[in-house]
Formats: structure tokens, C-alpha cells, sequence
């Protein structure tokens, strides 16, 4: 029997109507129309694939069967699992892997270790607790060996986890054969040795009191731990230091996020109740009041100087320098304040840099449809579009800093300065005078 009739079998076995069901590699097309057949129309089918040929072909073959329960997705399947984590977390039944190439295609583009790996362990999280995962891994191409090496010791860290792997390979032949892991998450249901006297950071997960470590391996929490969420500074720095404890974090695209600490249940309690009393002392209050002031002027202290690196860089003609006053305005109450995100917070790149990239990042946002843009999931594809309209906002800054003459009504810059004005106004109800909406305007 051929492994993808072999793969088939599972999926008869674990799909049923109203399922969902993943195809990470969309390739012709067989897996995901298989999938569509099983789980019907009132189930769904996710299939992607890096190469629009692939998407193309797979949709001919949708549509010769007359099925419209699949979204097609054109990008990189890491990058597209990982953003379907949190929507679908621990809800698909089945999702296959066919590591290699597109059959009939350039060769030159395939499957990578690094990024099927991080596609493997977002599909573990998407997988139901009696769903089941198929990766087929061919390997007679160069760089195949190495691909399925990795994904072999991946099958090997879960399946000390608990979960059921099994792998199955044909009759040898002349030609390297692929092999077919099945892994049943059924199984996966208490972790594996828990180090309960290291200090871990690990990722969470959707069954309650376990959690991901770095491998992908589920771990179980130790009896007799607690969560301590995020919210104290003091007890956390204070609850890491005296350790061991498992630092639970999350990454949403470029950004992580603290999702709280494991640690014993006894020494969080304890901590929380020292620090209770600590803040009871009225020393402790004129403390932080007085650290509040400071940090207030500091912040004070750092608008005003960010504004004036953010005039510096626009260097706007004289007949314009009231416009670079408000724009600079503008971009540092955006900018500044603590917690905003921006790149204005950061202090690996000089005040000068900072302003130079809150200006383009707010040009970005105000002057361009960028945030409406339907922009594909593809590597590199946002950091394109980024590039290209930076451009155009150094054009539109340079045209200011020249002293041209400006048609207002057009201009997506004086659009832009308008409108905080505009909307100011309704919510005071207040009568200003508008600003011309044709010719030209010097502010």
C-alpha cells in the first residue's frame, strides 16, 4: 500500500462531518480534497502552500468536485499555523505534512527544517486531543535526509511527552523511500520528567496546568504550583530570584508577552504577604510617590527632547515651519508615552534614529491605506510594502523641506494634520475656523 493511501486511512478515521481539518502543504491537492470529502459542508478545510501553482492546482481540483468548504491560503506555513494558534487551539482533528517539493515544479523550492519544525509545533497546539498528525517526508532530494533527521527527532521529544508515534516506510527500492509519522495526541496527557528544580521559560498551552517548553515537548506542572500573573514587579523579580521557576511567555508576531510565572504556591503566597505589608508602611507610599515624580519629570524631560529631534529631522522650508511644529507635535504624543510600543521607547538606536522611524511609522499610518491593505502572507511580503511606502513619505517630506507649493486638498499630509482638529471639534462641539479644502495653504 502507497503511503498516501496509508495517510488517506487515518484521515477516514479521524474526520467526520463538521470537522476541521489542516492540509500544511497543499502541494496537487489530494490531501486537501480528501479532507473536504470527509468533514463535508458543514466542516472546514485550512490548505496552504508557499507556491501559488500549488494553491492553483489545488483549487482546480476543488473545483472539478464542486466543494467550497477549503480556504486557500498562499505563504509560508510556519508563519500562517502560527497565526491560526490562537483561533483554533486544540479544534482540528487531522493535519497532514508532505515535506519536499511540488511534484512537477522547480525543485529549488522546498520545504525547510527550520520552518516546518515551528509549522509542527503550531500544529501540535491546533490539534485535538484525539486528533491525529501525518508527515510524510520524502527524501531522495537533496537536503531531504536532513528535513526528515530533523522531524524524526521532533516525532522522538513528543513522544516522551506521552503522545503515540508510529512510522511506517516501503519495501526498500533502488531509490531513497519516503517514511509516514503518525502521531495520536490522545495520548499526550501527562507531560514528560518534570524538572521541577530547573528554572524554565516555556510557552502555554491550552490544556490546563501544562505548558510547551522551547522543543515542543508538554510538560505537566508540577503539584503544588501556582501561577503568579503578571501585575507585581516586586514579587515576580523577588519569586524568579529565589527559583527555580518556569517563566511562561508568549510571541505574537516580533512581540513576546509574559504570561505569568510557575512557581511553588507556598513561596508566592508568602512573597504576596511581604510584600502586603510592605506597602502598609507610610515610608513606602512617600517612596513611591517620590519615585512617581521623577519618573514623570524624566518622561517630561524626554518628550521635549524627542520633539526636537523629530523638527531636527524634518528640516521643513521656513514657510512650513509651523506645520513641522504641530507634525512633531503629533508624532511625540503618539510616540512617547510609556507602554506605547513604539520604536520611540527604545534606547538600542540613538534619539536621532528614533525620530527619523516614528516619523516614517506614523506617515505610514496616517497618510497611507497601509493599514487597510490586504497584504499576503508571504515572507517579506509586509516588509516590502513597508519599504515602498516609506519611500513615498520621504517624497512627500522632501517636496516639504524644499518649500513647494502644496494643493491642501490632496495632500494626504495636511489631510492628516486636519483631521485630530476635525475630530477634536465634534467631540467639544466647538465652532473653529476649517481649513481650506482647495488650493494651496502655508501653515
Amino acid at each position: 500500500m502507497q503511503l498516501t493511501q496509508l495517510a488517506h486511512q487515518y484521515l477516514e478515521q479521524h474526520l467526520t462531518e463538521g470537522a476541521l481539518a489542516i492540509d500544511a502543504t497543499a502541494g496537487n491537492g489530494h490531501d486537501t480534497l480528501k479532507m473536504a470529502q470527509l468533514v463535508g459542508v458543514t466542516g472546514t478545510v485550512i490548505s496552504m502552500d508557499i507556491q501559488a501553482e500549488a494553491i492553483d492546482s489545488t483549487k482546480q481540483r476543488l473545483d472539478a468536485a464542486n466543494i467550497a468548504n477549503s480556504q486557500l491560503d498562499i505563504g509560508d506555513h510556519a508563519e500562517i499555523l502560527q497565526g491560526l494558534c490562537a483561533e483554533h487551539a486544540a479544534k482540528a482533528s487531522a493535519i497532514t505534512f508532505n515535506l519536499g517539493y511540488l511534484p512537477g515544479s522547480d525543485k529549488s523550492i522546498q520545504t525547510t527544517p527550520s520552518s516546518t519544525l515551528k509549522a509542527l509545533n503550531a500544529s501540535l497546539e491546533m490539534l485535538s486531543l484525539e486528533g491525529v498528525l501525518l508527515v510524510t517526508a520524502y527524501r531522495g532530494h537533496e537536503g531531504g535526509m536532513t528535513e526528515a533527521g530533523k522531524v524524526e527527532q521532533w516525532m522522538h521529544n513528543q513522544k516522551n511527552t506521552g503522545c503515540q508515534i508510529e512510522s511506517h516506510e516501503p519495501k526498500a527500492t533502488n531509490r531513497i523511500p519516503p517514511i509516514l509519522w503518525v502521531l495520536h495526541k490522545a495520548e499526550c496527557l501527562e507531560g514528560a520528567t518534570q524538572p521541577m528544580h530547573e528554572t524554565l521559560t516555556v510557552r502555554p498551552s491550552t490544556k490546563p496546568r501544562h505548558v510547551f517548553t522551547t522543543k515542543g515537548d508538554l510538560l505537566a506542572v508540577p503539584e503544588g504550583w501556582a501561577l503568579l500573573l503578571p501585575g507585581d514587579a516586586a514579587v515576580s523579580r523577588r519569586i524568579k530570584q529565589e527559583g527555580p521557576t518556569w517563566i511562561v511567555k508568549e510571541k505574537k508576531g516580533r512581540k513576546e508577552f509574559s504570561r505569568g510565572i510557575w512557581a511553588p504556591a507556598d513561596r508566592i503566597e508568602a512573597l504576596q504577604f511581604a510584600r502586603k505589608i510592605e506597602k502598609e508602611d507610610p515610608s513606602y507610599t512617600q517612596k513611591l510617590e517620590a519615585g512617581r515624580a521623577r519618573r514623570a519629570q524624566q518622561e517630561v524631560i524626554y518628550a521635549e527632547d524627542f520633539t526636537q529631534a523629530l523638527r531636527d529631522f524634518l528640516n521643513f522650508h521656513p514657510r512650513y515651519q509651523m506645520l513641522a511644529g504641530r507634525l512633531a507635535e503629533l508624532i511625540s504624543a503618539h510616540a512617547t508615552p510609556v507602554g506605547s510600543g513604539t520604536v520611540a521607547r527604545t534606547k538600542r538606536i540613538p534619539v536621532e534614529e528614533r525620530a527619523q522611524a516614528a516619523t516614517i511609522a506614523w506617515l505610514r499610518h496616517q497618510t497611507t491605506a497601509y493599514d487597510n491593505m490586504h497584504i499576503p502572507i508571504v515572507k517579506g511580503a509586509r516588509r516590502e510594502v513597508r519599504h515602498l511606502l516609506a519611500q513615498k513619505s520621504r517624497g512627500l517630506l522632501e517636496s516639504y523641506r524644499n518649500g513647494a507649493r502644496v494643493d491642501v486638498g490632496n495632500c494626504p499630509l495636511q489631510k492628516a494634520i486636519r483631521e485630530p482638529i476635525v475630530l477634536r471639534r465634534r467631540r467639544s462641539k466647538e465652532i473653529a475656523p476649517v481649513l481650506p479644502s482647495q488650493g494651496t495653504y502655508d501653515f
